[in-house]
């Protein structure tokens, strides 16, 4: 009960006392009523015959909003990622170099994954890097702690089940938990 209600605190602004965490709350996990991205609409008709419209929608615009925020160069998305995600990125850079390559993945600036389909060492390597970016669907609840050892410096927003760590120079290492 104590972690629930913390989560939606911390999803609100409460207690997030880094200006740079506070910024992302802001506008990434609860961006203002009545405020939308350029491409919103877009990923609507991306979705339009979809069975799960709604959950891939939400994820999308999350997506969506975090790109936004961090403009990540490269990317690494699954193959099995819907292509909504794909027009996502797209649409926040259309320069964006993506990759579905796990071989690949050092050289990435956003890692966006579900569960254990990369292996905790490879991702624990990537977000000791500054200026990353990892999203992890389903983490395993045994993984959140090594992630969060790994980083150097920066954010970590813990979900009930997804996190999302910002491996960044210069900002303290810290950790919120979130309704993600």
């Amino acid at each position: 009960m104590l972690k629930a209600l913390q989560r939606l605190r911390h999803s609100r602004g409460f207690g997030v006392h880094s200006p740079y965490a506070y910024r992302f709350v802001g506008s990434v996990i609860n961006p203002p009523r009545g405020y939308a991205y350029y491409a919103e609409r877009e990923i609507e008709g991306t979705l339009t015959k979809e069975p799960m419209r709604y959950r891939l929608e939400t994820k999308a615009r999350t997506l969506l909003r975090i790109a936004a925020f961090t403009n990540p160069k490269s990317a690494y998305l699954p193959v099995s990622a819907h292509k909504c995600f794909r027009f996502v990125l797209r649409a926040v850079n259309r320069h964006i170099r993506l990759t579905d390559s796990v071989a690949k993945i050092e050289s990435v600036d956003l890692l966006a994954t579900s569960g254990n389909d990369i292996p905790l060492d490879k991702l624990r390597g990537f977000i000791s890097q500054p200026g990353k970016t990892l999203l992890i669907r389903n983490v395993p609840s045994d993984w959140i702690e090594p992630l969060f050892e790994s980083m150097k410096e920066g954010v970590m927003f813990e979900g009930k089940t997804n996190c999302i760590l910002l491996s960044r120079p210069a900002i303290w290492k810290v950790r919120y938990l979130m309704k993600l």
